[in-house]
């Protein structure tokens, strides 16, 4: 049961331009609003929404586990999904990037404030690494 949306999804609907790496490069999973380009990488504009709005357009009748690794952009999606999270309370995993999310203007005080605060849910770091920590928020 997949649906593949070719938008990224953020707090916003909109468009923005987005740091992919070249195909050849080895890790494709680089690609950021937040991270500087480079000379192997390419500025591409992307379509954004949010969790709140792709989970209506599928109209998912279930929903447990969200899964993100959004190099810099995690804490944008977690407001966008606002609804999706009060109405199906699913377990989360993201990654808080320490440097990418301070370009987006973001620290994990924001997302813990929003997750544990407005939200009810328990936040625990899975590791230790200072650059980046892979995060599970519990409802």
């Amino acid at each position: 049961n997949i649906v593949v949306s070719r938008v990224a999804v953020s707090s916003a609907a909109g468009r923005r331009p987005i740091v992919v790496p070249h195909a050849e490069d080895n890790n494709q999973g680089n690609a950021s609003f937040h991270r500087a380009p480079s000379s192997s990488s390419d500025i591409v504009e992307v379509e954004t929404t949010t969790i709140d709005v792709l989970v209506a357009e599928v109209g998912l009748s279930d929903l447990r586990l969200i899964k993100m690794d959004l190099e810099g952009e995690d804490c944008a999606a977690l407001l966008g999904a606002r609804e999706t999270l009060r109405r199906w309370r699913p377990m989360l995993a993201f990654e808080h990037h320490r440097g990418l999310w301070a370009t987006a203007g973001h620290t994990l005080a924001t997302a813990t404030d929003f997750l544990s605060g407005e939200l009810g849910y328990r936040i625990t770091s899975l590791n230790q690494s200072y650059e980046i920590q892979t995060m599970l928020a519990l409802p």
